[in-house]
């Protein structure tokens, strides 16, 4: 997926225009840490686009091809409320400068916060019942969400 991804696309997520994904990273996503959960949507077998909570941390990352097409928003909404299930009831994302395609889709989950950081924003969102049940499926797309356990 991250060699599908642009090397601006690649740099706001990461912060730094990584090639390929480090392998921490990848040994993190399949296999979890307690407090970890990863999203994918998959299209036709390949995985667009990919979710992660961390701890209190949210993050996405959405193929160029796919962004803006509501991939995203599912993606994250799906991590975003097994994190509420779990009994978060903060997350908090970093959002690079020049993202604010970001900030809109973050801001659609839930009642968020936004102050300045040096390097872009820092996004907290409030997690309530609501965001428990609602982001789950919210709507139909020829992509599917997959948690990776």
């Amino acid at each position: 997926m991250l060699d599908r991804c642009s090397v601006r696309t690649r740099t706001l997520r990461f912060n730094i225009p990584v090639r390929s994904l480090p392998r921490t990273y990848a040994v993190r996503i399949a296999q979890p840490a307690p407090g970890e959960a990863h999203w994918v949507a998959e299209i036709d077998g390949a995985v667009v686009a990919l979710a992660s909570v961390s701890g209190a941390e949210i993050a996405v990352l959405v193929e160029d091809a796919w962004q803006r097409r509501g991939l995203g928003t599912r993606v994250l909404g799906c991590a975003v409320a097994e994190a509420a299930q779990h009994g978060a009831t903060q997350l908090a994302a970093d959002v690079a400068l020049g993202n604010p395609h970001a900030l809109r889709m973050l801001s659609r989950l839930g009642e968020t916060s936004v102050s300045v950081t040096p390097d872009g924003y820092r996004l907290v969102m409030q997690l309530d019942a609501t965001v428990r049940s609602s982001h789950m499926m919210t709507f139909d797309t020829i992509a599917h969400c997959v948690r990776v356990s």
